[in-house]
């Protein structure tokens, strides 16, 4: 009887490749934590609109053209469909958000938007809610979900202007991406905009930035066609 000195080396062995196997599965565990999605890269948007966030700094800012709305940004990975940030600007008929609607009623609209960028299935509005950034500027951020997709919109007005950020993230992805786009959301700033300054203050001390301002096209989106 007894194990012949073969049997010991194979059992050595496999014991040395399931060893290797498990350390090896440990050092392909171990970078998920590291892979998660981080907001480190600030954006500024132009001093005219006074807006800022933070973003992946792998991901790339893009500026859109010829649709309806006064600015609209995209910032999205290269390779990847799905997951976007996105800033518009939309000139409104009010000065702050919640002249703009009640929450209740600005998240009834995001989720009709979101309801009409889905084909088939439902939109559930998961969150809403009224926050307070710098300045005293109000914000209302309200949270949609598709069977694939998540969307969180924060949105304030000021000097008749709406601004909106979402931050669409593919539930596939949301565990790795969720802490990042949090941190974009949050980040998310609106300054009081210039434009109210001049209306209250007066305009002596910048005349040619207001004759700019008039000179504005006027068939800017307006409120009654809300889209984002």
């Amino acid at each position: 009887g007894g194990f012949g000195g073969s049997d010991i080396a194979r059992r050595t062995l496999l014991g040395w490749v399931l060893a290797g196997g498990v350390a090896a599965a440990n050092a392909q565990d171990a970078p998920v934590a590291e892979q998660k999605l981080a907001a480190d890269k600030l954006y500024s948007g132009p001093s005219a609109y006074g807006f800022s966030f933070r973003y992946p700094k792998a991901w790339k800012p893009n500026k859109r053209k010829g649709n309806a709305h006064m600015y609209d940004l995209e910032v999205k990975p290269e390779k990847e469909a799905g997951a976007m940030l996105s800033v518009t600007i939309d000139q409104v008929k009010v000065s702050n958000i919640k002249e703009f609607g009640s929450l209740e009623d600005v998240a009834k609209k995001v989720q009709g938007k979101h309801q009409k960028l889905t084909k088939g299935g439902a939109v559930t509005l998961t969150r809403s809610e009224e926050t307070e950034g710098r300045s005293g500027m109000k914000y209302y951020e309200v949270t949609t979900r598709t069977d694939k997709l998540e969307r969180v919109v924060k949105m304030a007005a000021t000097a008749e202007q709406l601004f909106v950020l979402t931050a669409t993230t593919p539930l596939a992805r949301l565990e790795e991406y969720e802490g990042g786009m949090q941190t974009s959301v949050k980040s998310f700033n609106v300054k009081p905009n210039y434009i109210e300054n001049f209306q209250q203050y007066g305009t002596n001390q910048a005349p040619g930035a207001l004759d700019a301002l008039k000179k504005l096209p006027g068939d800017f989106i307006r409120v009654e066609n809300f889209e984002f």
